[in-house]
């Protein structure tokens, strides 16, 4: 009830506010909530001290992003704020906004899910604007559009001090797409850029490729989940043949078929900087409604010729895939511990069986155990190498080739 807020509220105002307490905000935020007429959070008041502050899903709404901003103006100790899911909306982010022009200490702020809108937005850009110690920012899953990339886009490129934005799980379009390409394309500071979820769809990832041709800086892109297709494929692919920055991408769910997996296999084996590549979830392994096994062997011959991916994802790339298959799902070459479920007969799963077995064979202290073909024991050749299945997808029988084994390396066994 409100005699139980206001009971609360005149016992935290009673705490001694010590002398060293004084750069923290706690007198003030104790102030504003008696104002407000709000209970104060007493996990915030606990941890004013602290340089990581966690409070998603408190629930505190504008009144909450008042109290907080009144005490963040002053904090000198906060590094790290997360904020994700507590019903801000525009006139809390706008609360948020007045503390970015003054503080100079907090380097990462977490807006997740806080239903902003474009006011919001226009008002959180102003503030960035005259911040310049902010270095990670989120506005996650605020369901965003391109209206408010215009804004989003325009304070990033003025900005010198943000290094990672995630603007994931959005409604970003083409247009965003445009804008953010255009924002990308002269940046000299973003380093991690997350746009998953959004639907920036072939013309919108085309623009944000076009932009990373020329940028020199920015080495993590996650654009999974926006339905690129097989334009957008080509267009990636093109970047990939020039691009000497990025090393790690995301690709997964995007609708690429076969001839994106071909175009795709040409960036990929000319690429020298990337080391991480996700691709998984899409239907590369099919031509319309028949299977066509030449996208994902065009990919695996890629694999083969480059030399510097250390970690590929290619889960449910084939029309057979299952999300069963243990570490096939994804594969580290350099960390290949794990449960392994090959399917000889697919070209993805004979490169791993291929690349696990020389490795074995080549690495002391490592072994394959447990190994079994179509549930049967599998002896493996001890003066001759082991002749491993090639691929029939012609005459596609799957209970034909089934190769499963646990990879042991003598780290794991260390342990």
């Amino acid at each position: 009830s409100d005699l139980d807020s206001e009971a609360e509220i005149a016992e935290l105002m009673q705490l001694d506010i010590s002398e060293d307490a004084a750069n923290t905000g706690k007198q003030e935020y104790l102030q504003k909530c008696s104002e407000l007429g709000i209970v104060p959070v007493a996990m915030f008041i606990a941890k004013l001290e602290c340089e990581h502050i966690n409070l998603r899903h408190h629930g505190m709404g504008v009144k909450g992003a008042q109290s907080l901003a009144a005490a963040l103006k002053v904090n000198t100790k906060i590094r790290s704020l997360n904020l994700g899911d507590n019903w801000f909306g525009d006139y809390g982010v706008m609360a948020v906004s007045e503390v970015l022009k003054v503080n100079t200490t907090l380097t990462s702020i977490n807006l997740a899910d806080n239903r902003v809108a474009l006011v919001g937005v226009k008002t959180l850009c102003k503030g960035l604007q005259e911040n310049n110690t902010l270095a990670e920012l989120s506005l996650k899953g605020n369901g965003l559009d391109d209206r408010a990339a215009l804004p989003i886009s325009e304070a990033l490129a003025g900005s010198t001090s943000l290094t990672r934005v995630d603007l994931s799980y959005n409604h970003f379009g083409e247009e965003a797409g445009r804008l953010f390409g255009e924002m990308l394309a002269a940046h000299n500071y973003l380093l991690d850029v997350n746009l998953k979820w959004n639907s920036l769809r072939a013309k919108g990832g085309a623009q944000v490729a076009e932009a990373l041709k020329t940028n020199t800086v920015l080495n993590k892109v996650d654009l999974g989940w926006n339905g690129l297709g097989d334009g957008g494929a080509k267009a990636i692919s093109d970047m990939l043949a020039t691009n000497a920055a990025l090393t790690h991408l995301d690709m997964s769910h995007n609708r690429i078929n076969l001839q994106g997996a071909l175009d795709l296999a040409e960036g990929i084996k000319v690429n020298a900087a990337l080391m991480t590549l996700e691709l998984g979830f899409n239907p590369m392994g099919m031509q319309g409604f028949k299977l066509n096994p030449d996208g994902i062997s065009a990919i695996v011959d890629a694999l083969k010729a480059n030399e510097n991916l250390e970690s590929v994802g290619l889960s449910n790339v084939q029309s057979r895939g299952s999300r069963t298959r243990g570490r096939a799902s994804r594969f580290d070459p350099k960390n290949p511990d794990g449960h392994y479920v090959l399917d000889l007969n697919e070209p993805w799963d004979n490169f791993l069986a291929e690349t696990l077995y020389e490795r074995m064979i080549n690495e002391v202290g490592e072994s394959w155990i447990n190994h079994t073909l179509n549930g049967t024991a599998l002896e493996l050749p001890k003066d001759e190498a082991w002749q491993i299945p090639k691929p029939d997808p012609g005459n596609y029988n799957p209970k034909s080739n089934v190769l499963e084994l646990d990879y042991v390396t003598w780290k794991r066994g260390l342990e």
